[in-house]
């Protein structure tokens, strides 16, 4: 519901003019940069959500369209435990097991402006692919009288491509700093290990931008 509502909200100001031309990036810039926070989640009701840090990259090929990079890089810990007391014992025996899991998605868009060029804000579309990584690393044991009885540890991981497409907002504070905001929805192809259960997951990203070149 989320991101069909800031879908809506970006279509629907895409067109209004936004006066005040010195303060959209100026024709003679050429490549750009970003930095921002993200959320990695896919669409299910109580989905994996991944808080990430986003880094972006890019060169303008024509007034409208650039070629843009960039990496994601999300992460969540799980851990849980009990304890039990064994028949003939007085003493509980405790468990305990802790996972974390590291996302990265670095994609490789074409990013088309479908506003006017005099609008502060400006409205983009994204399309193109990325590498996806899910690295899980894990461990547990079992202690008794202050005592390990059993320990454990393990490492895996798994690489996917997707494809991606999805709206883009920016706002021009200066001529070259500009507000940003991204939707990329992503399509896996194929299965994929991860902790996103679904074959379909967005990255919202919130960031600045600055155009040099």
């Amino acid at each position: 519901m989320l991101l069909h509502k800031l879908c809506l909200i970006a279509l629907a100001v895409g067109s209004a003019p936004l006066a005040s031309v010195a303060q959209t990036p100026t024709a003679s810039t050429r490549y750009y940069v970003g930095l921002g926070g993200s959320l990695l989640s896919d669409f299910r009701s109580g989905s994996s959500r991944f808080p990430a840090l986003s880094l972006t990259a890019g060169r303008q090929l024509k007034p409208r369209v650039a070629l843009q990079t960039g990496v994601t890089v999300g992460w969540r810990s799980y851990s849980y435990g009990y304890s039990y007391v064994n028949s003939g014992q007085t003493i509980p025996t405790f468990y305990e097991s802790g996972t974390r899991t590291t996302f990265i998605t670095v994609p490789v868009l074409l990013r088309y402006t479908l506003s006017q060029s005099v609008n502060r804000l400006q409205v983009d579309a994204l399309v193109g692919l990325s590498l996806i990584a899910s690295i899980n690393r894990g461990t547990s044991t079992v202690t008794y009288n202050n005592q390990t009885q059993y320990s454990d540890s393990y490492r895996n991981s798994g690489f996917r491509g997707t494809l991606v497409a999805g709206p883009a907002l920016r706002y021009g504070l200066t001529p070259r700093v500009a507000l940003m905001a991204e939707i990329p929805v992503n399509f896996v192809i194929g299965d994929f290990g991860g902790r996103l259960s679904d074959q379909f997951f967005y990255n919202l990203q919130v960031g600045g931008r600055y155009n040099f070149g």
